[in-house]
């Protein structure tokens, strides 16, 4: 037998990695990945601050003759009478619900934002309260 000549490499249009029509696949998995891992991270943070918000603060009513405050240190507003806002355990500090959850999801530090004082080290209540 004469010896063959060896088989020619298909046409640049045959390649698998190269044709069209592979390409709207590779777009998708280059968008949906990172999408992806981007959404399961805020995920995670997000899950992680709302126990982190459960744990540092007590929900309160306001009552303005009971308690000596003046107003919310993050948005600068005076609360109103039975208003409900949120009280840091670590330093007793007084603020809306919403800023200080907002102030929390922000704050990569953990801390009360008129003292400094980390509200991250604040530990557990006991089983039975």
């Amino acid at each position: 037998m004469p010896p063959s000549a060896p088989p020619s490499p298909p046409p640049p249009d045959e390649h698998p990695f190269v044709s069209w029509k592979w390409m709207p696949l590779i777009i998708l998995i280059c968008f949906l990945v990172p999408a992806g891992i981007s959404f399961f991270y805020a995920w995670c943070i997000n899950r992680a601050t709302r126990a982190l918000f459960d744990r540092v603060v007590e929900r309160h009513a306001v009552d303005l003759e009971k308690f000596n405050i003046d107003g919310c240190a993050i948005c600068q507003e005076s609360f109103e009478e039975g208003e409900d806002c949120c009280v840091l355990k670590a330093c007793n500090h007084w603020y809306h619900e919403s800023c200080i959850k907002r102030w929390l999801s922000y704050s990569f530090t953990r801390y009360c934002p008129l003292c400094r004082v980390s509200v991250a080290n604040v530990p557990l209540a006991p089983a039975g309260s």
